[in-house]
């Protein structure tokens, strides 16, 4: 019953990731998927794993994707299963291209649901603000520094394939503490998560450009601090049943702290966010650094 809620919870579209430090379970897995699906007469192909094992068995019913390729595409990310890492799919940025409708388009095109280069892809975020800002029409000549900064952006984006993750970063069997640091500029607002145990390692990150019309910084702080507090939630539910020790939730802003953690002040600056910030888990933890 227990590999049964793993359907709903770790489909992405139609594909099935998951993990387990219990080679019976994923095999348990693996075999009730064929058989539901089969039950309405679809044919399960392309699956992979890390385990030899569960390889072996993949092989005798003809379901593992290529032999021969090294890795396996799962969200536009190159999983590889022998050394249990991934990285982006390989992308061609244009770095020539001269207008706001070419340098969106060229954006776009680089998938990184997880956000782990996201210091990298924020850079192309702030280039649109900018372009944005000069108030360009869709087809027009963005300015010559606009182009240079572009250029070298597109030239970053070309390399994001280098950087290579592990794919297990926590372990179900020990405790875990997270720490959620949020931060902003004039530019752009966010949060990255960091799991510690053992070693400290990126679990997520998300941001968001500052509004054109301008806010002052202590509210971008709060707005990074409301992002953490809105996506923390669902990070750690995909991560699955954890022993979670604490979650820190750290800000170098100590107004946007004092308008949270006081309930007169957080009424008067925050009245539309003000419910967000009332309910707090017991493992939560407010810092400032």
């Amino acid at each position: 019953m227990q590999h049964r809620m793993q359907f709903p919870t770790n489909f992405y579209v139609d594909n099935l990731v998951t993990t387990s430090c219990d080679r019976e379970f994923l095999l348990a897995i693996y075999y009730n998927v064929r058989s539901r699906l089969s039950e309405a007469d679809f044919n399960l192909r392309s699956c992979n794993s890390n385990c030899s094992e569960i390889q072996e068995k993949m092989l005798e019913d003809e379901t593992i994707s290529s032999p021969f390729s090294a890795f396996e595409e799962v969200l536009d990310y190159l999983y590889d299963p022998v050394q249990d890492t991934f990285r982006l799919s390989p992308t061609l940025v244009d770095p020539e291209v001269n207008t706001k409708r070419g340098i969106l388009s060229q954006i776009s095109g680089v998938y990184d649901p997880l956000s782990m280069l996201l210091p990298i892809k924020i850079q192309g975020k702030i280039i649109v603000s900018s372009i944005w800002k000069s108030k360009l029409s869709w087809d027009e000549w963005i300015p010559e520094e606009l182009i240079k900064l572009w250029q070298t952006h597109a030239k970053d984006l070309n390399d994001l394939a280098k950087f290579e993750f592990p794919r297990r970063i926590l372990s179900e069997n020990q405790s875990v503490k997270f720490i959620c640091f949020c931060d902003a500029s004039t530019n752009a607002y966010g949060l990255i998560l960091y799991a510690k145990q053992g070693a400290n390692c990126s679990v997520f990150a998300k941001a968001r450009m500052a509004p054109i019309k301008g806010k002052s910084l202590p509210t971008l702080e709060v707005l990074a601090i409301y992002l953490a507090l809105k996506v923390a939630p669902q990070v750690l539910g995909a991560l699955g049943p954890l022993n979670i020790d604490n979650f820190f939730l750290m800000s170098d802003s100590q107004v946007a702290l004092s308008w949270i953690l006081n309930e007169t002040t957080r009424s008067q600056n925050m009245p539309y966010w003000a419910p967000t910030f009332t309910p707090c888990s017991p493992c939560t933890t407010w810092t400032s650094f």
